[in-house]
This record gives C-alpha cells, sequence and structure tokens, in this order.
C-alpha cells in the first residue's frame, strides 16, 4: 500500500488541509478588521502579514516535524539505507526552513550575502536567489528522489510545488503590495 493510499495518511493530510484553509480565513478576517482598527492586539498574531502570527508558526512547526521525521527515518535505516546522508542533510533543511520561518533569519543571511555581492559590484534579487538555491537543492537530491517509491515522489513532488508556488505566490503579492 502507498503513502496515499493508506487511509491514516488520507486523514492526516485532509486535516493539515483544513488547518491550512481555516488560518487563512482567519487571517484574512483579522487583516480586514486591522484595516479598521489596529488597536486590537489578537488580531495582529492571527494576520499574516505581521512578523509573529499563528500561520508563522504553524507552518514552523511543520517543518521542524518534517525535519525530525527525516532524521527519523535515517536512523531506523542507517545500516540498510545507502541514501542516509540525504536523509539527514533533507532534515537539516527542513529545521533551517523551520528556524528561518520563526525568525526571520533567512532575511539576515540574504542580507549579508547581499553586502558580499555589493562589494564585488553584484545585486541580486532575494527572489533570483531563492530560485538559484531551489535549483541547487533539486540538482542535490535529484538522484535521492529517484531512488524512492512512485508514492513517496508524487507527495514530495506535490509538497514541493505547494510550497514553492505558495512562497512565490506570497513573495510577489507581498513586493507589489508594500511598493
Amino acid at each position: 500500500m502507498g503513502f496515499i493510499e493508506n487511509p491514516n495518511n488520507k486523514k492526516i493530510i485532509a486535516k493539515l488541509i483544513i488547518y491550512a484553509f481555516i488560518l487563512i480565513f482567519i487571517s484574512t478576517v483579522s487583516g480586514f478588521i486591522l484595516l479598521h482598527n489596529n488597536k486590537i492586539f489578537l488580531l495582529k498574531h492571527l494576520y499574516v502579514n505581521s512578523d509573529r502570527n499563528l500561520s508563522r508558526w504553524y507552518s514552523s512547526i511543520i517543518l521542524f516535524s518534517g525535519g525530525v521525521l527525516s532524521y527519523l527515518i535515517c536512523l531506523k535505516y542507517i545500516k540498510k539505507d545507502k541514501n542516509c546522508l540525504y536523509w539527514k542533510l533533507l532534515s537539516c533543511v527542513f529545521i533551517f526552513l523551520s528556524v528561518a520561518k520563526s525568525t526571520s533569519i533567512d532575511e539576515s543571511i540574504f542580507g549579508m550575502i547581499r553586502k558580499i555581492l555589493g562589494t564585488v559590484g553584484l545585486s541580486i534579487s532575494s527572489l533570483l536567489f531563492g530560485l538559484i538555491l531551489i535549483l541547487l537543492f533539486l540538482l542535490l537530491f535529484s538522484r535521492f528522489y529517484l531512488t524512492l517509491s512512485k508514492s513517496i515522489r508524487m507527495v514530495i513532488f506535490t509538497s514541493a510545488i505547494v510550497y514553492i508556488v505558495g512562497g512565490l505566490f506570497f513573495e510577489i503579492l507581498s513586493s507589489v503590495s508594500y511598493r
């Protein structure tokens, strides 16, 4: 039985999707209310575009869970699986994304990279830099990805598309809104 066909996994995925839509709805309502009354403290934590918000912590917890699960997979198959190094690297990527999501450390790191590139006369946008990192990630993990079962590859592919397209959409929407 594949990952998607497992009834328990279907329930988990359905619940995560429902939670995500609930957070989007709450954020939209909160943003609308904050336009008219920005003194309500709780709403600032429900609105997606604020620094410390519920959806950011939700994403951070999901990414951290992915990192822990990737590491546990490596520990379980450490003697049998030649891809243990990839699972460890994937775990580190998920944990870094979790920390970056909750602390905005990625913006600080990109700021340092932008300064370093500026000293040699180069300039790069955060969107382009992110796309370069995604391509590098794809190159590094392509062999590992192809060794996974078809159902796991489909789950990873779908998750990656949703995460990347969602991130790009909100990055572009944010840059247009705050010009």
